[in-house]
């Protein structure tokens, strides 16, 4: 064959077994090729999971502190615009914060520090010509800054005045509301008693409704 190649290997140092034999050559052929790869195996089965790891503890809870008070006072303001006056609560109908001395009062204090929401609800009213009210808010004395709100009322038009803040307090910090108007007499804000004669019964309608909570 062509493509063979040999070898001769030298029998002179080869001791034969049987006399006479004649060995002439051995031929050593190619390295054959080397085959093709087998098949993968299956995959074995997948192990058991391990144990779930044990849950860890409950962070303390978060308790909000909040309030809601009313007035069933009817208020005014000292006219003129001269000197604000405190808007005093009658009351506290629901919460844990609580006002500083006895009822009525206009100073409510805050419990704990934190970031507080509070809401107003003013129930304004005007007897004659055409006036206006200012309300805000005040933190141990001090206006809250860029925080008033005001509102012009007609003759026998009645308006409820909302407005909500989100402010940070420190503990025992004190929160009023003040106001002040252009009339002492002539615009204010109004209490409405309530009808028993209905059913449901009418509520009665505070001059100021405040609800606050805490939120952080």
């Amino acid at each position: 064959m062509s493509s063979t190649i040999s070898s001769t290997i030298s029998l002179s140092s080869i001791m034969w077994p049987y006399r006479g034999t004649r060995v002439s050559r051995i031929y050593i052929g190619l390295q054959g090729s080397i085959g093709a790869q087998g098949f993968t195996g299956a995959q074995g089965f997948t192990g058991a999971q391990g144990f779930t790891g044990a849950q860890g503890f409950t962070g303390p809870a978060f308790l909000s502190e909040y309030g809601s008070f009313i007035s069933l006072t009817t208020q005014y303001p000292t006219g003129a615009l001269v000197t604000p006056v405190p808007i005093t609560f009658s009351s506290r109908t629901e919460g844990t914060i609580n006002v500083l001395g006895a009822y009525p009062t206009s100073q409510i204090v805050i419990p704990v520090a934190g970031v507080y929401r509070f809401i107003f609800s003013a129930q304004c009213d005007c007897r004659s010509g055409t006036h206006y009210l200012e309300i805000w808010p005040v933190i141990d004395g001090i206006s809250l800054p860029d925080s008033g709100t005001r509102i012009r009322i007609q003759s026998s038009i009645e308006t409820c005045l909302t407005v909500e803040y989100i402010v940070t307090f420190n503990a025992s910090q004190v929160l009023q509301l003040y106001m002040r108007g252009d009339n002492a007499t002539d615009v204010f804000i109004v209490s409405i008693p309530g009808d028993t004669g209905t059913s449901p019964d009418t509520p009665a309608i505070p001059s100021m409704i405040l609800t606050m909570n805490q939120i952080r």
